[in-house]
């Protein structure tokens, strides 16, 4: 995208210029009158809607003041010197300020450089035909501000010292201290002409004894003027020379060696103003005047540029997003794809197993209830020696119990349509007690019960036990002496079918 115009305002009208590279192009101007306004707005026809315009305006109405601010942060700041700049200006909008340096007496208090546009009848018809177009004024640069950035390019000054150059809109002398700006003075100049060395001197001189009056710069303090004149046919050859006069002290600086690399204006007049417009295009923060109704309309259009961007951001990362997505979701058909395909040829293998298969003499839950059947009989038919010795085990660490008798069956006539799960072993045991105390037989009994109870997988029952330990029996000496004659414990084990 090219680089928009940059506009510059002089006494004899508004010039418009184009940067290439290191070059700078005049490519229009147009006198301060009806006429040439109109011939602006038809130049304007030609640019792209809503383009951002730099103007420089370099004319003599100006006023610069230096005032004393009480010390204050925040948004007190800025309030106090705006009030302050409406009482100083409130004839003109076109006001620039700067922060400078705090007084030497190490007061807590601010100075301020305040610089005006003195007439707003000259600026405000060019703003306005930059509107009816839909253009905007990014930013508007008093001339002084920019002369500011060739001091980079000098050698290094300390405290306060003069610079002079020459523009199309005449002979401009500024003071600085340091890189801020003090003062600055325009003498304007025919635009076909350039001053002679000594009308440069003159205008340095007076500029000098303005600032030795407002006690900016001291007596008997040497104070530097750099000239930045070209070449011309009545001065030394050499490019930097000392001319001493008084407390003012003279070099001369040839534009063209400040800046190398950029070509200069075939126009003398011009003087060092396409160096200058260079060094604007460098510089993106320099102190401006735009009225706050430009600087918020270029605000608004930056914030919707930066909402433009991240809307566009987030549609590409939404379509990088569904890209990933669909890609993703064509892997998984056709992973899919190839699982229905794996998974219909092992169908039809499996069917074409089953054809080829011969068909059973009996139906296939005949064979199943006969299998079944196969597994009870296995179980059935195997003997009580595991369950003796689960039993024989368990009694070991009961000395004294009594065996009377003891029943071995399996069931053998369980239905067969239950399975294996169903058969199994039972043992009915019957252990005599002690005759003689209560105690001894519930206690003996207990015992047994216990013992029985540590044989794994085994279901006890209870048959029979002695009437002390029966909580629905009533008690009376006679049916304790009937138990005690006949006292026993009748248990059943039952152990389930081993799995198979």
């Amino acid at each position: 995208m090219a680089r928009p115009p940059l506009l510059y305002l002089a006494p004899d009208g508004l010039h418009c210029y184009r940067l290439r590279r290191r070059t700078t192009e005049h490519v229009g101007q147009f006198a301060p009158d009806a006429i040439g306004q109109e011939a602006f707005s038809q130049w304007l026809e030609e640019s792209a809607v809503n383009t951002a315009f730099t103007l420089l305006v370099d004319l003599p109405d100006e006023r610069f003041r230096i005032e004393t601010l009480p010390h204050v942060r925040g948004p007190d700041r800025r309030r106090l010197r705006e009030r302050r700049q409406a009482q100083l200006f409130p004839d003109t909008p076109y006001v620039a300020h700067q922060y400078l340096a705090p007084e030497p007496s190490g007061r807590r208090e601010e100075r301020v450089l305040f610089a005006a546009l003195n007439r707003p009848s000259a600026i405000d018809p060019w703003l306005t035909i930059l509107e009816r177009h839909g253009h905007r004024l990014k930013r508007l640069i008093p001339m002084p501000f920019l002369a500011a950035t060739a001091i980079p390019h000098l050698p290094a000054t300390p405290g306060t010292f003069l610079l002079a150059l020459q523009t199309p809109a005449g002979l401009r002398i500024s003071c600085f201290d340091g890189r801020k700006l003090l003062l600055s003075r325009l003498h304007p100049v025919p635009s076909h002409l350039t001053p002679p060395l000594s009308e440069w001197m003159a205008e340095a001189r007076e500029a000098h004894r303005h600032l030795l009056n407002q006690r900016l710069v001291a007596h008997d303090t040497q104070c530097t003027c750099y000239l930045l004149a070209p070449p011309q046919d009545d001065m030394s050859p050499a490019l930097e020379s000392a001319i001493p006069h008084g407390d003012l002290h003279f070099i001369l600086k040839d534009p063209a060696h400040l800046l190398p690399g950029t070509s200069q204006s075939a126009s003398r007049a011009e003087g060092c103003l396409p160096m200058l417009l260079q060094l604007l295009h460098r510089h993106s923060r320099l102190v401006q005047a735009t009225p706050a109704r430009f600087l918020l309309t270029h605000q608004l259009h930056q914030i919707g540029l930066a909402l433009q961007a991240t809307a566009v951001v987030i549609l590409l990362a939404c379509a990088a997003l569904a890209i990933a997505n669909m890609r993703e979701i064509q892997s998984l058909e056709q992973r899919s794809t190839a699982a229905k395909a794996r998974g219909d040829a092992a169908e039809q293998a499996l069917t074409t197993l089953a054809a080829s298969s011969p068909t059973p003499p009996h139906p296939l839950e005949q064979l199943q209830i006969t299998l079944e059947t196969l597994q009870h009989l296995d179980t059935a038919s195997s003997g009580p020696e595991p369950a003796l010795r689960q039993l024989a085990a368990a009694l070991s660490p009961i000395p004294d119990f009594v065996l009377r008798r003891i029943d071995w069956s399996t069931n053998g006539n369980a239905d067969p349509t239950k399975g294996a799960s169903a058969s199994g072993q039972t043992l009915t045991l019957d252990f005599a007690l002690p005759p003689e105390g209560t105690r001894e037989r519930t206690g003996h009994a207990r015992r047994i019960l216990t013992a029985l109870g540590t044989i794994p997988h085994a279901h006890l029952h209870t048959e029979h036990v002695p009437v002390e330990m029966m909580t629905s029996q009533p008690l009376s000496p006679a049916v304790l002496e009937k138990n005690a004659q006949a006292a026993g414990l009748v248990i059943r084990l039952e152990f389930p079918a081993p799995k198979p």
